[in-house]
């Protein structure tokens, strides 16, 4: 693409993702965002005291191109993910079940978590399983895969409401954001057979450590890295002719109201491994900043 000039509309990770492709591409990209902050469904809120996450709470190994995206803001630090497929299963009034995947290849490095979950009965887990295998011959590129919901489609193999709730939302509700009643056959088949019977390893589920707002905003800076960081977002702007409210930027901050607590630089060193936790915290901070709570603690701003 010859250089030129590039409106993106909407901040969320697709609009994100588009700008930085097209500022690869030599363009002079401008995003145009209604919200205060990029990330669109994917953000953190507090009510009531706590930190709370909305969309993206999840993602599998075999995301790349979301993992590609992290890695880019330089907050693929901020993610984890699992050795090998863990998920716990709870109930009320049941004790918890650990579903785990198998070192066998797909699909059946999950037939053993199938034939010993507890909340389907025998015939249900069978017929879960012959559905799991008609479920990878659906071409999610088909048109007419996106005009019928996966719920109907499992419920046509005999897939009851209660194994769609105990088995099959488990999966849409963490990847596409509702239930398999409403989500898209393709959609559905897309994630199930590139997540769960593609490889083995590839439905590992990777999740955010902290809030989903340290991976969009700058995350355990140290000093000059975060006074960087503004200048550069100033002078961007000025170019642009344009000015930044204060307000906007932020940072997440590992501040001590006395010397470093050692879990404290523990967390620091896990996060940035690459400096020294003494430069990349706030010690000796006033007693306001850190309150009447633990001793060192790694708030977001």
């Amino acid at each position: 693409m010859s250089a030129g000039r590039v409106v993106v509309i909407g901040g969320g990770l697709a609009g994100v993702a588009a700008a930085l492709d097209c500022a690869d591409a030599g363009a002079d990209v401008t995003l145009v965002e209604v919200r205060r902050r990029l990330g669109g469904a994917a953000y953190s809120f507090e009510r009531d005291g706590i930190r709370l996450d909305n969309g993206q709470h999840v993602f599998l190994r075999c995301c790349s191109a979301y993992r590609a995206l992290l890695a880019r803001f330089g907050s693929e630090r901020h993610v984890n993910v699992q050795e090998r497929l863990r998920i716990p299963v709870m109930s009320p009034g049941k004790p918890t079940v650990v579903l785990r995947r198998g070192s066998l290849p797909p699909p059946l490095h999950l037939a053993g978590a199938l034939a010993r979950y507890p909340h389907l009965g025998r015939a249900q887990r069978l017929s879960a399983a012959l559905a799991a295998r008609a479920l990878s011959a659906i071409d999610p590129d088909d048109p007419e895969n996106d005009r019928r919901t996966l719920g109907e489609w499992l419920g046509d193999l005999g897939q009851s409401e209660s194994s769609l709730a105990a088995l099959w939302d488990l999966i849409a509700l963490p990847t596409l954001n509702v239930r398999a009643a409403d989500a898209s056959l393709a959609l559905g088949a897309f994630v199930f057979r590139t997540g769960l019977l593609g490889s083995a390893e590839a439905g590992d589920i990777g999740f955010h450590v902290g809030t989903l707002a340290d991976g969009w905003l700058g995350s355990f800076l140290t000093p000059d890295e975060a006074r960087a960081g503004r200048e550069a977002i100033e002078r961007a702007a000025a170019e642009a002719g344009r000015q930044i409210e204060p307000d906007h930027f932020g940072i997440s901050l590992a501040v001590a109201d006395g010397e470093l607590p050692a879990e404290l630089a523990a967390a620091v060193r896990r996060r940035r491994p690459d400096v020294d936790p003494a430069t990349d915290a706030a010690t000796g901070a006033p007693r306001s900043w850190t309150g009447s709570g633990p001793r060192g603690r790694a708030p977001s701003s």
